[in-house]
This record gives structure tokens, sequence and C-alpha cells, in this order.
């Protein structure tokens, strides 16, 4: 009697085959006829012509029990049914054989083999002629891209070949609107979002154009446009088309004269959303980053221009200073000498001015709102530059200044005085 106590650690394989052989110890079994089996010894390689693969310590010799031949282990995943004597037979019992004795002598039952390649062969030409299986990861750009090419084919073509295209559009979609899951998702009876099955009347079935998957009307919708913006389309070389969901931003305002609105799924419309608005981000940042570094450029080459007037009027109201000849705290000739000090004073009311439209440009700079780092670090390196420069300026016309306030008579002083104001005040009316 059999003990069917066994360890369900073990290998339950073994269980059975051990079994099996005291099954058929005491049914009186011999075994099938190995004495026309070859020696393993006789062959180097499998004995199919096809295969040839070269016997290993991991490859090892396995015997067609009908023939006798020595083959691999995958030539040898078939079987049929064979009495003792190694001959066919549908009341014999199943052993393993080579394929040219599967073939041979056709048998209605008793007949069996392995089905893992015709699965994947099947399996590879299910997913369609591109060989992409319909469960393959999906790629958005990918399709993205798809619709964008077809949709400039469309539009490129010959007023002839393009309306045959039109009335072939009106009995069913445009190729290049069809993903390529689209066959395989063609076959469901029922609609991916809801899960209601289709009907021909209030229930009909419409695909997406983005993954191909099949929804309802209320599943779906044509929120995508692809298009060719207005301020291209008369252009000699044709522009690249954009797509995009409407009513969001980064699409037109205005529907675009070359456009065309695909059905799009909810999934995919999320999804291309949050693509659109992203890009959309991106672009204004980098115009707000770009207009950012032109306000400081030209904030800067203002400054440089102010610094230029500063840095050639300093030396020459200098100049002026030391062509008064002041000796012992009075001017020689100070009296008659008039043209000079209007010379003084135009030079010193000219500085003024400079420094005065030197700072405001300052201002302006300060205004200038960063949104980068490195906006940030330079921006603060120019403010520092432009403070260092000013302040060694305006030291420079002090220390002039104190000089001539030390040594020249007080009526001169006043007379220098009364001039500069007198034409600030013709400047700020003229401006009024």
């Amino acid at each position: 009697m059999t003990d069917w106590n066994f360890d369900r650690s073990s290998d339950f394989g073994g269980f059975i085959d051990k079994w099996l052989t005291e099954n058929k110890k005491q049914e009186g079994y011999q075994g099938i006829s190995k004495n026309h089996w070859k020696p393993n010894n006789a062959r180097s390689c499998c004995a199919n012509s096809k295969c040839a693969k070269i016997f290993t310590i991991t490859e090892r010799h396995h015997h067609c029990r009908r023939c006798g031949d020595v083959f691999c282990n995958k030539c040898t995943q078939y079987q049929r049914r064979l009495n003792n004597l190694a001959h066919l037979d549908p009341a014999g019992i199943l052993y393993k054989v080579c394929k040219a004795c599967f073939d041979d002598v056709p048998q209605e039952s008793g007949q069996t083999h392995s089905h893992t390649d015709s699965f994947i062969h099947s399996r590879k030409h299910r997913s369609g002629s591109n060989g992409i299986a319909p469960s393959s990861r999906f790629d958005i750009k990918a399709e993205i891209e798809r619709l964008k090419d077809g949709f400039k084919d469309s539009v490129s073509k010959s007023p002839i070949r393009k309306s045959i295209s039109q009335v072939k559009s009106l009995m069913s979609s445009p190729e290049w609107q069809k993903s390529i899951r689209y066959i395989f998702y063609k076959l469901s009876p029922r609609c991916y979002g809801c899960r209601v099955d289709f009907n021909s009347l209030t229930k009909k079935q419409h695909f997406c154009t983005v993954c191909g998957m099949v929804f309802c009307s209320k599943c779906s919708n044509k929120d995508l446009i692809v298009y060719i913006p207005n301020e291209h389309k008369k252009d000699k070389e044709m522009a690249e088309p954009l797509l995009g969901i409407i009513r969001i931003v980064g699409c037109p305002e205005k529907e675009p004269d070359m456009c065309s609105y695909l059905r799009v799924c909810e999934s995919c419309h999320q999804l291309l959303e949050q693509i659109q608005v992203q890009e959309y981000q991106e672009t204004q940042v980098y115009d707000e980053v770009g207009g950012t570094w032109s306000a400081i450029e030209n904030v800067n080459r203002d400054l440089r221009a102010a610094q230029q007037k500063i840095d050639d009027q300093l030396p020459k109201f200098q100049e002026i200073i030391l062509s008064l000849d002041i000796v012992n705290g009075a001017p020689m000739k100070a009296g008659s000498n008039r043209s000079n000090v209007q010379t003084l004073a135009k030079a010193q009311e000219n500085l003024l001015d400079y420094f005065s439209n030197f700072m405001f440009i300052v201002q302006r700079l300060k205004k200038v709102k960063p949104t980068t780092k490195g906006q940030i670090v330079v921006l603060n390196n120019l403010l520092k530059c432009k403070h260092a420069i000013y302040q060694e300026s305006l030291y420079l016309f002090g220390q002039s200044k104190k000089k001539c306030e030390e040594t020249m008579p007080q009526e001169l002083l006043l007379k220098i005085q009364h001039i500069v104001e007198t034409n600030r005040c013709q400047v700020s009316r003229s401006r009024r």
C-alpha cells in the first residue's frame, strides 16, 4: 500500500514520480524498451539538423522513446502513445518523442506537445503587423508627434489629393488619427470609461486619437486641436503643427484657419492638459527671465553713458579752478575775469545734473526684479560697483569744490551760486 503521507515542504513533483513508480510496480509494469536507443557518446550535438545544439553539462542528452536518437530537451517536447516495444499504440502510455516521430503517422488521439512557442508566436501576431503588444508602455510624446506629422502631411497634399482625403474622412477616420493600438481596442464590446456595452443607437463607439482605446460620447470629447498658427500659414515652408487642449492656457484664443479637432478620452485629456500647462509656464518663465536680463542690460548701458559724462566733465571742472590763478586767497584779475567764473558755474551745474541723472538710473536698476539666482548675483554686484563709482566721483567733486570755497573770495562764490540757481530755474521752467 502506498504511503500517502509526505512532507509539504518537499518537491511535489518528486512525490508524483514516486507514486507513479510504485503504482507501475504494483500493476506489473515493465517499462518501454531501450534496446534501440543510441548511446550518449554517439552524438555530440542534437540530432535535429535545424537545432544542432551542442551537449554540455547543463544541456543534457535526451532520447526519443520511439526512434531512440539523441536530442536536446527542447526538441523532445512532444508526446505520443507508445507500447512497451516503442511502437505507436492508441492504448499505450504517453512518452516523449522527437518532432519527426510526432508528425509521423497521424493519430487522432493520444499525442501532445508543448504549446509555449506557438503561444508566443500567436501573441506577436495578435499585437498587429507593427509588432507592438497592446500591453506595452504608452508613450504620450510619441503619440503627439504622430498626430502632428499626420496633420502636416494631410494639409501639405495637393488640392486634388486633399479633396479625396476629405471625402474619405466623411466615411471613416483618417489613418493618421488612429493609434497603433486602435485595431486591438476596436474589438472591445464596451466603453473603457463607464464599462457600458456599445450599441448602434444610443451607445456608439468612438476611439481616442491619442491612446486608441474606445469610449462612448460621454467619456470622450473633441477638445483636442492640432493646428498651424495663423502667423505662419503664409510662409513658403510649412510651419510645424502645434497640438493643444482648447480653453486651456497655451492654446490659441481664436480658431486657426488650418486646424483639425480630434477626439480624446478623459485620461488623455488630463495628461495633455498637464503637459500643455507645464510647457506654457516654462515659456513664461523663459520670457520673464529673458526680459529681466534685457532690463539689466539696458539700465547698465544707460549707467555707463552717465558715468562717461561725469568722467569727462570732472577733469574740466578741476582745470577751470586751476585756471583762475588763485594766490593767497585772492584770484588775479577776479573782477575782470568774468567769463572764467561763468565757465566754472556752468561746469559745476553740469556735474550736479550728471550726478542726479546717475542716481536716477541707479534707482531704475533697483526696481528690476530678478527671477533667478544668477540674476540676483549680477544685480547685487552691479549695484555695488555703480555705488562705488558714484562715491569716488562725488568725493573728487567735493574736494575740488572745497578747495574752491577755501581760496575764492565770498563775492565770487555767491556769484557762482547765483548763476547755477538761475540756470536751474530756467531749465525747470522750460521743462514745464
